[in-house]
């Protein structure tokens, strides 16, 4: 066996929780061992560049992109993953959590068994990335068939995450009268048209929910959260169902009330800058 050498970074702006200086980090093995403000002649020279904690990204929409870069041009998953890992990598993530939508919607070219087998082929190449990788799911509640698939999910070494993304058009981060206008354009449709197809899946998916079976399937097993709680009583919901995670709440309401009840509270630029 190799034995794990010491090393120093030294002549780096080091940030820590409290503050950043120009100092010295002396690394064992794998593990940080001493964070310093004295120089080290025989360190590693930064030349005063950043060293910073490793990013932890725990909901990335960017593998689709890296399979799908044009409409008209796809990519077989490995080739994708490792992009996707050189990006990350070249960003400052060291730990990078893949989402994957577990839904049924022809429209967006959605199935369950897409995401399954999506999800096997990530497992597959995970360990060959320069970063740690996992998937996070992104687990429709408003359909009968999402029963189906648990067992198969719970197979997924690398699935760590399950979050509950209700697909009601209209109820959560998108108004209705936007997503009309958006998906008109994806679709290449009239607005009348794009406004009949989401209405026919707002009444569609408004009469199941199956949140609770979600939370008992996975309770104990992976952490849970609510995606996009937009009210006070979505929040609550959630908290009720056993989420521990509210994940880009959309309205400052919902964040101050799922720090209230104790949920760790997540969100992506766009949420923080709002």
């Amino acid at each position: 066996m190799t034995e794990k050498a010491t090393f120093s970074l030294t002549n780096a702006r080091i940030v820590t929780p409290e503050r950043n200086f120009i100092g010295t980090v002396v690394v064992d093995g794998d593990i940080i061992v001493e964070i310093t403000e004295k120089n080290d002649p025989n360190g590693i020279d930064l030349n005063g560049e950043w060293l910073v904690p490793g990013c932890i990204d725990i909901h990335s929409d960017y593998l689709e992109k890296e399979l799908h870069p044009r409409p008209s041009a796809s990519f077989p998953l490995p080739f994708a993953f490792h992009f996707m890992d050189q990006r990350a990598a070249a960003c400052g993530l060291t730990t990078l959590f893949t989402a994957m939508s577990f839904s049924e919607n022809p429209q967006l070219n959605r199935t369950y068994e897409g995401a399954i087998q999506k999800s096997r082929e990530l497992d597959a190449v995970i360990g060959t990335g320069m970063i740690r990788h996992f998937i996070h799911s992104r687990l429709d509640p408003n359909s009968e068939r999402v029963l189906e698939y648990f067992d198969a999910m719970k197979a997924i070494a690398s699935l760590k995450l399950v979050v509950v993304n209700e697909n009601i058009p209209g109820q959560r981060q998108f108004r209705l009268k936007d997503l009309i206008e958006k998906r008109a354009k994806m679709l290449e449709v009239s607005l009348e048209e794009s406004e009949r197809l989401l209405k026919e899946q707002i009444a569609e998916k408004s009469k199941v929910d199956k949140r609770p079976e979600i939370m008992e399937a996975f309770q104990g097993l992976l952490p849970i959260g609510s995606h996009d709680d937009t009210t006070i009583k979505q929040v609550e919901e959630a908290n009720t169902y056993g989420a521990s995670l509210s994940e880009m709440p959309t309205t400052i309401e919902a964040a101050r009330k799922a720090k209230e009840l104790g949920l760790w509270v997540c969100m992506g630029a766009p949420n923080y800058v709002r």
